[in-house]
């Protein structure tokens, strides 16, 4: 009569120190149970590195979407103020105007009119300050937003790291591929 068995060799995908062996010789597995446990302490630490890392770098991803979110709250706040410095532009051109018109005639002094002059002159430049605000707070907005497509990269990056460590944390676990017996025991702890 002859026997008629399948040989498979279990190896480890990590190395390491082994913590435990969980058969005996010539003892029945079935397919799962867990054989040997590698050390596992380094894969742990390894996995909660790469998960704060990655923590880290979701928390920048939400430090730069936020400073973007207060940027184009400042360009809706500059943009308002244009329309009022729009508003009091006109209505300083209008009042230049009317005394300029009262100045030919003799119905108001020079020192009035060039009072007048001068507040349309400062709206005016007020105006421009705020324009040039509003072009720089809008360039500052889009600097902004490139940093955050690149930090977003590295959390995925991270992830992919996160599962690397998870991989090679489930690893230390050497379970049996299927049901059978378990050959000669050549491996101790330590």
């Amino acid at each position: 009569a002859q026997v008629r068995q399948y040989i498979t060799p279990v190896s480890s995908k990590v190395s390491g120190f082994i913590d435990e062996v969980r058969y005996n010789e010539n003892q029945f597995v079935h397919k799962g149970d867990t054989l040997v446990v590698i050390d596992n302490r380094e894969f742990k630490n390894q996995l909660n590195m790469a998960e704060a890392h990655m923590q880290s770098t979701a928390q920048s991803v939400s430090t730069y979407e936020t400073t973007v979110n207060a940027k184009a709250t400042d360009v809706t706040i500059i943009e308002a103020n244009i329309d009022a410095a729009n508003i009091e532009v006109w209505r300083t051109e209008q009042e230049y105007q009317r005394f300029k018109n009262l100045v030919e005639q003799d119905a108001a002094t020079v020192q009035q009119f060039e009072g007048v002059e001068a507040k349309y002159k400062q709206a005016q430049a007020h105006l421009k300050a705020l324009e040039r605000q509003l072009s720089a707070a809008k360039i500052n907005t889009t600097a902004e937003q490139t940093k955050v497509a690149p930090v977003k990269s590295q959390v995925s990056q991270q992830s992919a790291v996160v599962d690397i460590a998870k991989l090679n944390l489930s690893y230390t676990y050497v379970v049996a591929p299927y049901d059978g017996w378990v050959g000669v025991k050549n491996i101790q702890v330590g």
